[in-house]
């Protein structure tokens, strides 16, 4: 027979189990072998709107929303097998009709002699609001991942080191890349040697506090070998796992733009008929070396010439054949020149050489030898066989002589021959 000291202090736990059950903010019950409540604490009124009475005698299933018993019936089979706590998530219903997440831990009481099962004790708490942040967060980041993967710019996670973590299409088909070698990467061995230090400098303004993002156009190395350029857009965030920040990158294509920016700037430099410089770039290439011949007591010739009597076959024959004729003839005077030497037209039938580094009269007279040659021969466009004659003037210019100064001394230079000439 047990003692009556053991019976009271049994029924003393009861009994504070009981008073802290009663207090309790979460939902206390009490369930017998088969699932049919004995106990519900008061805090059904507050959580679930149900006066206890009206949940005692009821099934443990019955107030689950219908496609989560399946679920609780399997952590309870279980919990019974193992006879160890369980916990189950789940949607239970209130008096009003509207569902709340609870989130209930079971324990399982046995009989100390026969271990026979006598009692299921639960513990709920409402996790309504921590589920529907935990899906707006699971709804955020599948948005995140899916507009991540289907960009149609390039996107890229990075961590501080500059290494890839993760990469979209867009950015794999930029670079010529799949995604597993471009995560074998980091951005700096991707990146145009002239475009690194700049890009460094602002990840570490970045990483410093300095800035919170940058833009830059830079040049990417293609997996082909050439380079594409592309608008990079770089923040910091974190990663939520790690705690560790990572740069989140976005890369707009601009390769056709930068080659079409090239092709006008080309277009704006060079004579659009021959493809040799112009006037513009003319001017440059002599200022240039105009300085460099007075840095460094070099000689420097300009010569001024034009085809006699062009305009007689732009009359007689037309501007197409006259236009070929100039085609052909800018091709013969590059053949002429040596590889330093700066061929122009100045439009019409003028152009002008640009020799540099002449360290003795006789490289200029090799090269107004060779230009004699590569002229001899006649012209040919179609059936036309022409001949094509050039009025050559030089300028030696002397030390502090500008651009125009020069230019116009080759033009009377190239005259004085003219009128020299009286049969052309």
């Amino acid at each position: 027979m047990a003692s009556p000291t053991v019976d009271r202090s049994t029924r003393d736990q009861e009994v504070a189990l009981f008073l802290l059950a009663e207090d309790a903010s979460d939902l206390i019950a009490r369930y017998t072998p088969d699932g049919t409540c004995v106990y519900v604490s008061p805090s059904a009124r507050l959580i679930l709107g149900y006066e206890p009475e009206e949940l005692i005698g009821g099934s443990l299933l019955d107030f689950i929303r219908p496609e989560d018993r399946a679920g609780v019936s399997k952590t309870l089979a279980n919990c019974m097998e193992t006879s160890e706590a369980c916990s189950a998530s789940y949607r239970v219903r209130c008096k009003d009709g509207s569902y709340i997440w609870f989130e209930t831990t079971i324990h399982l009481s046995r009989d100390a002699d026969t271990a026979e099962l006598v009692e299921l004790h639960t513990n709920s708490r409402d996790v309504t609001e921590r589920k529907h942040t935990e899906s707006a967060l699971r709804e955020a980041e599948e948005r995140f991942r899916s507009a991540f993967d289907f960009a149609a710019i390039g996107m890229a996670l990075l961590s501080e080191e500059g290494r890839f973590i993760r990469v979209n299409r867009s950015l794999c088909r930029f670079l010529g890349l799949t995604e597993y070698e471009l995560l074998a990467k980091t951005f700096q061995e991707i990146t145009h040697p002239e475009d690194l230090e700049k890009d460094v400098r602002y990840v570490q303004q970045i990483l410093s506090g300095e800035i919170d993002h940058y833009q830059m156009e830079k040049r990417y190395v293609h997996a082909e070998g050439h380079y594409v350029w592309g608008i990079l857009s770089v923040s910091l965030t974190t990663d939520s796992e790690t705690g560790r920040p990572m740069f989140i990158s976005q890369i707009q294509d601009i390769t056709d733009r930068k080659a079409a920016e090239a092709k006008l700037a080309d277009y704006a430099l060079h004579d659009a008929l021959t493809g040799l410089p112009n006037r513009r770039l003319l001017w440059d290439r002599v200022q240039h070396a105009l300085d460099r011949s007075g840095r460094r007591a070099e000689s420097l010739a300009v010569l001024f010439m034009d085809l006699d009597d062009f305009k007689t076959i732009n009359d007689r024959f037309g501007h197409s054949v006259g236009d070929d004729v100039l085609r052909q003839v800018a091709d013969r005077l590059t053949s002429a020149l040596r590889s330093g030497d700066t061929l122009a037209r100045l439009g019409g039938d003028e152009f002008v050489i640009v020799c540099e580094d002449l360290l003795d009269v006789s490289v200029l007279d090799s090269i107004l030898t060779r230009i004699d040659e590569v002229m001899a021969a006649p012209v040919d466009v179609g059936p036309l066989r022409l001949r094509i004659s050039l009025s050559t003037g030089v300028a030696l210019p002397e030390q502090g002589a500008g651009v125009d100064d020069v230019l116009a001394q080759a033009d009377r230079s190239m005259y004085r021959m003219k009128r020299s000439r009286p049969e052309v």
